[in-house]
């Protein structure tokens, strides 16, 4: 399920059971153990958002996905692949049309990645597994830290919405639109 969001001239598109075609190759990466509560969540999940933030003259933007995958490990593995080779990608909208957008996670943002799940109170209910974020894009001009810091708490917050799909309203107070 994918859904478009706008308030204004801030953009949201966030997927449910489902993330964009953004796959990266990745160098390496970085890894949060996170303590798992239980029980945890049985099922593969699968979430992203892309967002447009205006602020001031600037306009933050940047996607990114991620998958939970449960195993009997006890414990919550937060994984951020980092790519250290940026590919232009293909727009998923034309809201990064002039800001040089390129697939993957900087080391800097993949860090800031790890940062905002792990900092997500509700992270642990995921139960025994591997969060793992590996489709994502920044923008030359429009990324920072601080931006995928949100974009993984807000990740992290659709992935606990299994199975049902929060409202419009729901998903504007998730987005922060």
């Amino acid at each position: 399920m994918i859904v478009t969001l706008e308030r204004g001239n801030r953009f949201a598109r966030v997927w449910l059971r489902e993330v964009p075609d953004l796959i990266y190759p990745a160098s390496r990466t970085g890894e949060r153990e996170v303590e798992a509560w239980l029980p945890g969540i049985a099922e593969r999940r699968l979430a992203a958002v892309e967002l447009r933030l205006p602020v001031g003259g600037f306009v933050l933007n940047g996607t990114l996905g991620a998958q939970f995958e449960p195993e009997e490990t006890g414990r919550l593995l937060v994984v951020a692949a980092i790519s250290d080779q940026a590919t232009t990608r293909m727009r998923l909208s034309d809201l990064h049309r002039a800001d040089g957008v390129r697939t993957g996670l900087r080391e800097e943002f993949a860090q800031a990645v790890l940062d905002g799940a792990v900092h997500r109170e509700e992270v642990g209910s995921l139960g025994p597994g591997r969060l793992f974020f590996n489709r994502g894009s920044y923008g030359a001009h429009g990324s920072t830290e601080s931006l995928f810091r949100r974009l993984a708490a807000i990740v992290v917050q659709l992935l606990m919405w299994y199975p049902e799909f929060p409202s419009e309203k729901e998903m504007n107070f998730i987005v922060g639109l």
